[in-house]
This record gives structure tokens, C-alpha cells and sequence, in this order.
């Protein structure tokens, strides 16, 4: 435009119109923006921020006119924007439009003439409550991303004909017609993870649950499959089929009618899997036990199966035996019903965790020469650690006991193998009332954790041999038999320099403390222990011992 024109241009708009400037001083400096109408603001690599800013004092800005016909790249993400502008549909070479976590509820219907688009993005877009409908449109889009859109009740008709998709996020079936569940038939090329969402009064039968589940088959290319909340009684033909050569990850949750569970063994990749509430299977065969099963399965779950009582698996040569060869993790939860279990040959298995199951389970297995991670919780029978395994696994490095309310002793003679073992912890053992009255030989223990054994009464000697030198941590805590300890030794913790200022708070009678040069330090007359043992009536520190009594004691070596 040549400069006469616009100079009356903007002499005719008078007052009612403004161009923001990469003039940032001039922008400023405006007087007249509370009288602005219509602004046009022309993109520059840097300021626009502060461009915007100039507008708030735009209290009647009506339009905004964005010399961005040429843009590629468009984003208002975080915006708190609650309409967009019909013009927006002028930008055709749109390939990225980015309104995630505005307050949008209306998308324009101009928004359908960006042909050239490939991404939308609408994720948490709390208040948006449609698409356009003329999205089909949009030949070219791949990414739609519409997660977390919780007031997006229904998608419009034709979302089938947007056959370049690779994302999508989530898909509303509605019996108002719109989208319709076959439309994703022709979306071959989808991939990631895909919510779907139907209108749900509970009249929907087993079996059109069932036609449901059979109709999503998915592309074989897929990794991840989760299947929740399924009402159906059996599982389709496809879930499990060995086609799926890529599927890494299979979960299924709350299908709480299914009586059987789908045969699983044979996909090839398959690492993890995780069975969670299945509350009506009885009865676990073939399915996940047979001939070369799970050739790659790393971590096996279940959990919440209150009536599975059977665990079987023949095979070719007529016994109960099943091969996991790879399998590092296990974890049997809420199964009190379940009694035994096939020979699992395990020569992987690093972490074995049972809670809430009987005893027997834990005896089915042997040979675990590769366990360095055992956890018992609420295991039924439990009354002694011989009660468990036959033998412990010589290389556990980690043990947890946690309301095993039948313990009642902690027999030790199968820990002496246990020549590796850094961290023991018992918790909340309530019938628990005494601890091992040998010596305890644990030469790589690092961490002692002792948590509300309301029972555990120490009348001989807990020791720590000085020959111990790696113990870092030891925690006894909610023991309230402990009460009458009279006398505590420290001794040969040459790195040790505090001690928790409460345990020194209590009866004692007796404190010695030798060879442990820091803490010493601390405990002299003119320093910050001081006050807390002047008044125990046997004191010894360093070379500096005092009468002995005999009293019960508790030692600590590092």
C-alpha cells in the first residue's frame, strides 16, 4: 500500500484501530488503547510477549487482526482463551496448531478449511464440548491429541475418513449417532494408546460386551494391550494370538466375570504381564503353562484372585512343571484359595514376593539360584521361617517379613548360608516375641529395620559383631517390650557420629561407648551429648570406663 493511502487509512480508523510495532517504546507509550477496537500485531522472531502485554490496556478490543497467513506453527497452549476467532480457518498453511489447557468449549467450524493440517493438539481442554463438524475435512491430519477432554461427550461422523491418523487420543461412542465404534476400521495406521469411551447404563449384555471386545481386534503391530473393567465372561479369540509378534505388555483388571483366563503362553515377546482382579477364575491350565511358553516373559503378576484355587500344568512328559526361563520377577497377591502351584523352573528369578497367600505356596518352590529379593506378606500358616522354603536361597540379598501375625520366633538356622544378606526387615509381626539367642552371623548386613513387633522381647543379647563393618542402618521402632533395656554398648563404629537424642532418653543404666572416635567426641563433658547422659549412673566412654553391671544389653558394631 502506498504511504499517502495508508496514512489515511489510519487517519480515517482514527482512534478505533491500532498496528503494534516492533517499537516496543512506542507501543508503551500509546495513550489511546482504551478506545481500541479492532489491532493488528505482525509476527517478528522476538518480542511478541511483550507486544501482547501493551493490549491489556485494550479494554474494548474487539478484533485481532494476525498477519500470519504463511504460518506453519501456531500454539496458544496454557492460553486462558475461551473462543477462537472464525479467521482462523484463513490459515491455510497451518501444519501445527497447538490449544492445549485453554478454557475453549466451541471449536469454529472454520477450523475444518485447514487442509493442510497435521496436528492438533487439545489435550487438557478441561471445558471442551465438541469438534467441528466438518473435521473430516482434514484429509491430511495424523496427530490428534484430545486426552484429558472430560466435557467432549460425543466426536462427530467421518473421523473414519481421516485415514492418515497415527494419534488418537481418545473416541466417544454415542447412541446419538457420530462416531461409531467400526469408524476405527479404516484408521489402519493408528498406533500409541487409545481411550474409548461409551455411553454406559448397565443394560449392555455379556454377550455384546463380548461382540465389543471382538470387534476391536487391533493391527498386530501392537505393543501394549490393557484390558479393564471388562463384563463380558470369556475373552476373544484374538487376545493372546500368537500374530502378535511386537506385543510387549498385556494387563488385564476387573474383568470380574471371565471363569478363564486367555491363553497368553505363546506370544513371543511378551515381558510383562499382570493378572489383577479376577475374582471368578477357579482354575489356572494350558493358558499360561504349556510346551515353550512365555519365551520371554520378564515379570509375571497376580493380584485380588479370592477364588483361584489351581495351578496346573502337564507337561509332555505327564508332570506338573512349568519353564519360565527368563522371568526375573513374581508376585502371587490376595490368592488365600491357592494351595500349590506347578515346579516353576526359574533359573532367573531375582524377586519373589507373596502376600496375602498360604504358606504351601512358598514351599512349591526350589532351586532359586538367582533370588537376591524375598518378600513374605501376610503369608497364612507362617510360624517359623522352616515353615517357607525347604532351603534358603543362598543368595538373598534383601528380606522382608510384614504381618506375618503367626511368626512367632525367628529361627536362624538356615541363615548362615545367607552370607550376601544387606537388608532384613520384620514389621508388624504381632505374635513375634523373641529374636535368635546366637550370635547373628550376617557378615554384609547393612540395614536392620524392626517396626512394631509388639511382642519382641529381647531378654538375652541382640550383637552385631565388630567384625561387621558394613552395618549402616538399624531401626527398632513401636517395640514397646523394649522398655526395660537398662544398658546400651557401641562399640568399634569408627565412622559413627550421632545417635538419635530420644534413645538416650530412657532408663538407662549402663552406656559405654569404645572405639568410636567421632561420637565420643560429642559425649566429653563440654559438648552436646553431655546433657542427655550425665545422669545414667554408668557411663564409660572411650578408655575412660566405669563400673560394668550386669544388665541387659543391645551392641552395636559397624
Amino acid at each position: 500500500m502506498h504511504d499517502l493511502i495508508n496514512d489515511l487509512a489510519r487517519y480515517v480508523a482514527g482512534d478505533f484501530c491500532s498496528r503494534l510495532t516492533d517499537d516496543l517504546e512506542e507501543n508503551i507509550k500509546c495513550t489511546i488503547l482504551d478506545k481500541v477496537r479492532y489491532a493488528s500485531f505482525t509476527s517478528s522472531a522476538y518480542g511478541a510477549s511483550q507486544k501482547f502485554k501493551t493490549l491489556q490496556k485494550a479494554k474494548h478490543l474487539r478484533k485481532l487482526l494476525l498477519e500470519l497467513r504463511y504460518s506453519r506453527v501456531l500454539s496458544f497452549s496454557g492460553y486462558v482463551i475461551f473462543d477462537l476467532p472464525n479467521s482462523i480457518g484463513e490459515l491455510i498453511h497451518l501444519r501445527y496448531l497447538n490449544l492445549s489447557g485453554t478454557w475453549l468449549k466451541l471449536l469454529p467450524e472454520s477450523l475444518s478449511n485447514l487442509c493442510n493440517l497435521q496436528t492438533l493438539r487439545l489435550r487438557n481442554c478441561r471445558k471442551l464440548i465438541n469438534l467441528p463438524v466438518g473435521i473430516r475435512k482434514l484429509i491430511n491430519l495424523r496427530h490428534l491429541e484430545n486426552s484429558n477432554t472430560c466435557q467432549l461427550h460425543e466426536m462427530p461422523s467421518g473421523i473414519d475418513q481421516l485415514t492418515s491418523l497415527q494419534t488418537l487420543s481418545k473416541v466417544v461412542v454415542s447412541k446419538h449417532g457420530g462416531f461409531r465404534l467400526n469408524d476405527l476400521g479404516n484408521l489402519s495406521l493408528l498406533a500409541g494408546s487409545l481411550a474409548i469411551l461409551d455411553e454406559y447404563d448397565g443394560s449392555l449384555s455379556k454377550v455384546l460386551q463380548q461382540d465389543l471386545l471382538e470387534a476391536l481386534r487391533p493391527q498386530t503391530n501392537l505393543t501394549s494391550l490393557e484390558i479393564e473393567f471388562y463384563k463380558g465372561d470369556k475373552f476373544s479369540s484374538w487376545v493372546g494370538d500368537s500374530s502378535f509378534t511386537k506385543l510387549v505388555k498385556v494387563s488385564l483388571r476387573g474383568c470380574t466375570h471371565c471363569k478363564c483366563l486367555p491363553s497368553l503362553g505363546q506370544l513371543p515377546a511378551l515381558k510383562h504381564l499382570s493378572i489383577r482382579s479376577m475374582l471368578e477364575v477357579k482354575a489356572v491350565g494350558t493358558e499360561l503353562c504349556c510346551k515353550d511358553c512365555f519365551p520371554s516373559l520378564e515379570s509375571l503378576t497376580f493380584d485380588d484372585m479370592p477364588e483361584w484355587e489351581e495351578w496346573t500344568c502337564l507337561s509332555s512328559a505327564g508332570e506338573n512343571e512349568c519353564h519360565f526361563p527368563l522371568l526375573r520377577k513374581l508376585c502371587i497377591s490376595g490368592c488365600p484359595k491357592l494351595k500349590s502351584i506347578p515346579a516353576l523352573h526359574l533359573p532367573s528369578l531375582s524377586e519373589l514376593k507373596l502376600e496375602e497367600c498360604s504358606v504351601g505356596i512358598a514351599k512349591c518352590f526350589y532351586n532359586l539360584t538367582s533370588l537376591n529379593k524375598l518378600e513374605f506378606w501376610q503369608i497364612i500358616g507362617l510360624a517359623s521361617l522352616e515353615d517357607a522354603f525347604m532351603q534358603f536361597p543362598s543368595g538373598l540379598e534383601d528380606i522382608t517379613l510384614r504381618n506375618c501375625h503367626q511368626l512367632k520366633n525367628f529361627a536362624l538356622q538356615s541363615l548362615p548360608t545367607l552370607s550376601g544378606l544387606n537388608r532384613l526387615r520384620i514389621s508388624f509381626c504381632s505374635a513375634l516375641s523373641c529374636l535368635p539367642k546366637n550370635k547373628l552371623l550376617l557378615p554384609q548386613l547393612r540395614h536392620l529395620e524392626i517396626f512394631y513387633c509388639h511382642k519382641l522381647n529381647l531378654t538375652p543379647e541382640i550383637v552385631i559383631e565388630d567384625t561387621s563393618t558394613s552395618i549402616e542402618r538399624l531401626q527398632i521402632i513401636g517395640c514397646p517390650c523394649l522398655t526395660a533395656l537398662k544398658g546400651l554398648r557401641i562399640f568399634g563404629c569408627p565412622k559413627l557420629g550421632s545417635l538419635p537424642k530420644e534413645s538416650l532418653r530412657n532408663q538407662l543404666k549402663l552406656l559405654r561407648i569404645d572405639k568410636c572416635p567421632l561420637l565420643e567426641k560429642r559425649c566429653l563433658m563440654d559438648r552436646d551429648y553431655w546433657r542427655m547422659i550425665e545422669d545414667i549412673p554408668c557411663v564409660g566412654i572411650g578408655s575412660d570406663l566405669q563400673q560394668v553391671y550386669t544388665c541387659l544389653c543391645i551392641y552395636f558394631s559397624y
